[in-house]
């Protein structure tokens, strides 16, 4: 019976091994080895250049848009001066990239920048001095821009806040932020309104 028992199973064993789903099975198991033994052998002939990727790579650096801007000089803040002026004060900001976040993408992420507004444009110099105006130039005013995305919301909040009667908390607000800014605030509201 045991000679019979070996018999059977050794034509089973034959005959899966001839079967397309034994076949399909070898051959993935033969890929899977090559894949496996070239990731070994890049590893190893790569390991030197990797470990020092990740060493001196592995930090913040400047990050970039599309058109190599770096820095986005959003608005006054305190008062009017110009960016390069040693006494403004301004809203800026600029993002960093660590390298190693595009590690096998092999491609260069770059920040929206400018590129996110329509009309803005990488300027290559203050305009401040000629006669052209910011509409003829496309320059994006980015506060205008912030400003008229935020309103709706903003005049929401104000109706909230009155509804629940306490209307005259936007208005002192608003009354400390014109005495802080004088005419450079802009009022949400229409001109005579209360919160």
């Amino acid at each position: 019976m045991t000679l019979f028992r070996e018999a059977i199973r050794s034509q089973m064993v034959e005959a899966l091994a001839r079967s397309a789903g034994m076949q399909k099975l070898l051959a993935s198991m033969d890929d899977l080895r090559n894949a496996s033994e070239a990731l070994k052998g890049s590893l190893e002939a790569n390991l030197d250049k990797m470990r020092a990727f990740v060493e001196d790579c592995n930090g913040l650096y400047l990050a970039t848009g599309a058109q190599k801007e770096f820095l986005l000089d959003i608005c006054a803040q305190g008062n009017e001066a110009c960016f390069e002026d040693d006494a403004s004060r301004r809203v800026s900001c600029c993002c960093a990239l660590n390298p190693v976040a595009n590690l096998g993408g092999g491609r260069r992420h770059r920040v929206n920048g400018i590129s996110f507004f329509d009309l803005a444009s990488v300027a290559a110099g203050r305009r401040a001095q000629d006669n052209t105006t910011e509409e003829e130039e496309g320059v994006l005013d980015l506060c205008a821009e912030a400003w008229t995305r935020a309103r709706p919301g903003v005049l929401s909040t104000y109706s909230s806040i009155s509804s629940l009667g306490h209307g005259e908390a936007v208005d002192t607000h608003v009354d400390d932020l014109k005495a802080a800014y004088g005419d450079a605030y802009c009022d949400y509201r229409a001109e005579g309104d209360s919160a």
